[in-house]
Formats: C-alpha cells, sequence, structure tokens
C-alpha cells in the first residue's frame, strides 16, 4: 500500500552531484552543500511506501545517512530489487 502511516520520519539525504537539478527542484533551499559538492537534505517527511519509492527513485544518486531503520529499509528494498533482476529468467 502506498498510503503512509501519518508517522513522519526526520530523515538525512545526501545527494550526489549529478542529481543536484531534481534534488534542487524538490528540497531548494532545504539543501545544505558540502566540502565535496554533494548536498545534504534533513527533513521532516511522511514515513511509509511512498518515501521508499521516492528515496530508490534518485537509484545511486542518493543515500540514506539517517535514520538507521530508514537506511537498512532502503537497503532491504534494494536487495529485493538485484534478487529479482540478477536472475536470467522472469
Amino acid at each position: 500500500e502506498w498510503k503512509h502511516s501519518g508517522k513522519t520520519v526526520n530523515l538525512q539525504l545526501l545527494f550526489e552531484k549529478e542529481v543536484e537539478n531534481i534534488a534542487f527542484e524538490f528540497f531548494g533551499d532545504k539543501l545544505e552543500k558540502q566540502s565535496d559538492g554533494r548536498l545534504l537534505l534533513k527533513a521532516e517527511m511522511p514515513d511509509g511506501q511512498w518515501l521508499y519509492g521516492f528515496i530508490l527513485s534518485f537509484g545511486t544518486g542518493v543515500e540514506v545517512i539517517g535514520p538507521p531503520y530508514l537506511r537498512q529499509v532502503i537497503a532491504d528494498i534494494s536487495k529485493k530489487i538485484y534478487k529479482k533482476y540478477s536472475s536470467e529468467e522472469p
């Protein structure tokens, strides 16, 4: 289900330079430029499947810095995606 649970999460995302324009479209002045050129977002967002899909839509252009449980959720989903697509057969 794509509805969020009503809970929110204080998340920290680190965006790579290659997705900078997209990150700015969504988050604008909430982004903090880091010394290496990456962009740090600290924001409160609704928790749930929508958020996970949103984060995954950035592919390798984003890393979840926190909270740890959200980092693990994204890792688990990514493993399932890899398992599904690493097989030769559909």
